[in-house]
């Protein structure tokens, strides 16, 4: 038995050797980009620059590589074609894509990446939005020389600060678009004052992107989603042109074909309302003012959503479970739910359960 252990081990050992030397022979392709002009498809790859000894510390960490085709994979061939290294795409971290590429040839992507068995699925697909595609490689610097490394790790930061975009990764993107009665998201990227920033959600319907929503609808998606942590909310003041920031702390949503009802739990972030909420009347006056607020926000998400008729909640799929003779799958957009929203506000040092029924 020690004997096989050992053995094992040996191979282990072994196998990880070998995989390590044939890196350093190997182009690692971190980021493709892909847009499609004149029915053409035209991509970019970002490559992981090894340095060897001599070289300074600045030299850049990576090189962009452009290629051309008629068929993703005549361009993917024709990009393989102009670096020194064999092509190595096991360790791909974004496929980022064009809205034209998201309104038109989505599924010819995703079915050529589901169909290599070089590419794992565990990489970010994202839609570039306000700019031509290849941009994205302008926003290189010293602090973020590897455009790829930024995104992945501005999605994962997003989730802990903002969480403004859906942080799904291509495997859970196809999932949802497989699932019956469900359509995905995707998360966007934009450029702000030269700089990347994960910003909004991409709605598909199969294979179709038909919506973008804003950073603050994708906030409300979240929390219809029952992944409210970490998200901000910025209004007027209910009297004066001032501002409140909330904060949410604690969300729960159900939905079905009938109802939607969302318990949040806030606290103020920033204040500069006039209302003294000391006063508990006023607290619950102001609680019950944004509770409303917050109601109307989610009722135009929703009806946007049918106007594209995009379900990303999976209400469609709630009607299939339930074997709803009324209703097909794809009818969910007729249906009007009663939506209600029980918010709570409380206060650093001013705590209160409202009950604004």
């Amino acid at each position: 038995m020690k004997k096989i252990t050992l053995l094992i081990i040996s191979i282990i050992l072994i196998s990880g050797c070998y995989d390590y030397v044939e890196l350093n022979e190997l182009s690692i392709i971190s980021m493709i980009t892909i847009d499609k002009i004149n029915d053409e498809y035209n991509l970019t790859f970002e490559i992981l620059n090894d340095r060897t000894k001599g070289e300074k510390d600045n030299t850049n960490k990576s090189i962009i590589i452009s290629a051309k085709g008629s068929t993703i994979a005549s361009a993917i061939a024709d990009g393989s074609s102009k670096i020194p290294k064999k092509a190595y795409f096991a360790h791909l971290k974004v496929l980022a894509i064009s809205k034209s590429i998201a309104k038109t040839d989505l599924k010819s992507i995703v079915e050529y990446f589901l169909r290599s068995p070089n590419i794992r699925n565990e990489f970010y697909l994202v839609l570039i939005d306000n700019i031509k595609i290849d941009d994205i490689y302008t926003t290189q610097s010293e602090e973020n020389p590897v455009v790829s490394e930024y995104i992945t790790s501005m999605l994962k930061d997003n989730q802990k600060s903002y969480n403004n975009v859906t942080n799904n990764n291509f495997e859970n993107i196809i999932i949802d678009i497989f699932t019956k009665g469900k359509d995905a998201v995707i998360p966007v990227i934009k450029i702000e004052n030269n700089k990347l920033k994960a910003s909004g959600s991409g709605l598909l319907k199969n294979y179709t992107l038909k919506e973008i929503l804003s950073s603050k609808e994708s906030n409300l998606l979240n929390i219809l989603k029952n992944n409210s942590l970490n998200t901000l909310f910025t209004y007027k003041c209910p009297n004066i042109d001032k501002k409140i920031t909330l904060s949410i702390y604690s969300g729960k949503t159900k939905i079905d074909s009938k109802n939607i009802t969302i318990d949040i739990m806030s606290e103020i972030e920033e204040y500069d309302c006039q209302e003294d909420l000391k006063d508990v009347n006023t607290f619950k006056k102001f609680n019950n003012y944004y509770e409303k607020q917050f109601q109307k926000d989610i009722f135009d998400l929703y009806h946007k959503m049918q106007i594209a008729r995009t379900d990303s909640l999976g209400i469609g799929k709630s009607i299939y479970n339930n074997n709803n003779n009324k209703y097909q799958v794809d009818d969910w957009f007729k249906i009007n739910p009663r939506i209600k929203v029980n918010l709570k506000i409380n206060k650093e040092g001013l705590i209160y359960e409202v009950d604004n029924g």
